[in-house]
């Protein structure tokens, strides 16, 4: 621009001992000069993309790496939490049941109403057992999912918490008429998401009643839940324990939202979307 304006000077006949010049590189210089601002801006826009881009790949790298960890806590503490059951529970009632029929092998036997009392109590024992590895089961692989569907498989779940007696959960479930095979790691992830919520509530928060709304729309699933418990500070950092940071590096691994808020009088609301597209593989 600058030798443009002095060759239009040199035009007016304004401008006095560099005729020669201006008059043949004039117009030359100033584009030379043009490309070389151009290429120097073009070469610092094409660097600065490039240390953002490296930015946002150390951020979603960070990002996958805290989502991992936090999965792989959240397994540990679920092995952890069957592994107790199994040796507090599932051991005590085994034993006992062993104790009963060690009973019916004692040196001068015994009559037939104490062999009947001995049998009841193996009976029952073992009952006990059974029902508590088929709760785990189906609280930690929903292995009835594909044979009685989403909904079915939910409702079974809550059934399980509301008989505990400790709290009473009202729940609606909108959609999941049919089982579609394309959508089964989401139905696996929802799954897990509620039974997360569900076991959260039951252990920490002391509520009485709760809501589950769970609904399937037409490109979105949606999980709504409240109840009347103890609340927390959904601002404060520390106050997301890992099983609501599970929930939430779920939700994450398929780009939905999630949103936590205080109930009133008391309590905790959770809101939350999951998109979802067909797997055709």
């Amino acid at each position: 621009l600058v030798f443009a304006v002095l060759q239009c000077i040199f035009s007016l006949g304004r401008l006095q001992g560099s005729d020669n010049f201006f008059s043949n590189y004039g117009l030359s210089l100033g584009l030379v000069m043009e490309a070389v601002v151009l290429t120097a801006g073009l070469v610092y826009r094409f660097n600065q993309y490039r240390v953002d881009k490296e930015s946002l790949l150390i951020r979603m790298n960070r990002q996958q790496q805290d989502n991992t960890r936090i999965l792989m806590e959240v397994q540990e503490a679920e092995r952890s939490q069957v592994a107790n059951q199994l040796h507090d529970v599932a051991g005590s009632l085994l034993s006992a049941a062993k104790l009963n029929l060690s009973n019916l092998r004692k040196p001068g036997g015994s009559n037939q109403e104490q062999s009947e009392y001995h049998l009841q109590k193996t009976e029952e024992a073992l009952d006990m057992v059974s029902e508590m590895v088929r709760n785990l089961s189906h609280a930690l692989s929903p292995v009835m999912l594909q044979q009685v569907g989403f909904r079915a498989a939910l409702e079974k779940v809550i059934k399980i918490v509301n008989a505990s007696g400790k709290v009473k959960i009202e729940y609606l479930v909108t959609g999941f008429d049919l089982y579609d095979a394309r959508l089964e790691k989401y139905y696996t992830a929802l799954y897990g998401i509620i039974y997360e919520l569900l076991n959260n509530m039951v252990k920490h928060s002391g509520a009485r009643h709760a809501l589950l709304q769970v609904s399937a729309d037409a490109d979105f699933f949606s999980i709504f839940f409240e109840d009347d418990g103890i609340g927390m500070d959904v601002h404060a950092a520390g106050s997301v324990g890992i099983g609501l940071a599970g929930i939430r590096s779920k939700v994450a691994f398929f780009n939905g939202n999630i949103a936590l808020d205080n109930n009133q009088p008391s309590g905790l609301i959770v809101t939350i979307e999951i998109p979802y597209i067909y797997d055709h593989n």
